[in-house]
């Protein structure tokens, strides 16, 4: 009966215990834009503590599995949170969390879109501390330039975003991989099967309009040139280029008085 009664406070113990390694988020994700060789960041996220007594926390930075277009982030140095730790009183909410990238000024880091997460445990509960995980996707600028080689690249698309203030403009699908690649085109979503009736909105112009079948095949390292001419305003959306290993990119079209 003696053993019973230990067994059952043990457990009181144990669960006490679990009820205070509670931990909140005021985002579930973070978006970032940043542009290369300059710091960016973002002060959207604040952690919760929902308990009544007041606790430390562990912030730091953690490698990603890719998330559908967004591949890890290269170097974990480029991403810092500020600050590391923090303190947050019972039913209180921290001040932001300040999540600041800084990317290498090259060619090869704009039009990219990487991911990696924030982690939060709580400092003095060690190996039995309850996480917090919160992945930060990160959008690099546009830009037209296509660098002379990319070794952690798949398939991209120059440049991510393309505002067509004029009657026609060009967008280049680049193949970075080593093998031949057969593209399939989706509109607002990748491998979308309308995506010809949806590109209806633009012409074909000097014969490079979006390539006519269902896939657009590229060889290794090699590159495709299309041009757009809106022929409908205003309007905006997600042309998708995506192949059979999952590789996939994306370009963002605005036209017409958006």
């Amino acid at each position: 009966m003696r053993y019973f009664s230990v067994l059952i406070f043990s457990v009181i113990i144990i669960v006490e215990m679990l009820q205070g390694m509670g931990i909140g988020a005021t985002a579930g994700v973070v978006k970032i834009y940043a542009e290369p060789g300059k710091k960016s960041y973002s002060k959207t996220l604040r952690l919760i503590n929902p308990d009544n007594w007041g606790k430390h926390f562990v912030v730091s930075i953690a490698k990603s599995a890719p998330k559908k277009e967004y591949i890890p982030v290269s170097n974990l140095s480029w991403i810092k949170v500020e600050p590391e730790t923090v303190f947050i009183a019972g039913k209180g909410k921290s001040e932001p969390i300040k999540i600041v990238v800084q990317i290498p000024d090259s060619d090869v880091y704009y039009n990219r879109r990487f991911v990696c997460r924030v982690e939060v445990s709580q400092a003095s509960l060690n190996a039995l501390s309850a996480g917090l995980v919160i992945p930060v996707y990160i959008d690099t600028k546009e830009n037209r330039k296509i660098p002379d080689t990319c070794s952690d690249c798949g398939i991209v698309v120059y440049p991510h975003r393309l505002v067509i203030d004029g009657n026609i403009d060009s967008l280049t699908i680049v193949n970075w991989t080593s093998d031949t690649v057969n593209l399939t085109l989706g509109w607002n979503q990748p491998k979308q099967d309308n995506w010809k009736k949806a590109m209806e909105i633009f012409e074909n112009v000097m014969g490079t309009f979006i390539p006519i079948g269902d896939t657009l095949q590229l060889m290794p390292k090699t590159k495709r040139n299309i041009f757009l001419k809106p022929i409908s305003f205003p309007g905006k959306g997600k042309l998708y280029f995506s192949d059979a290993k999952n590789n996939v990119d994306y370009t963002e079209l605005i036209w017409g008085n958006w």
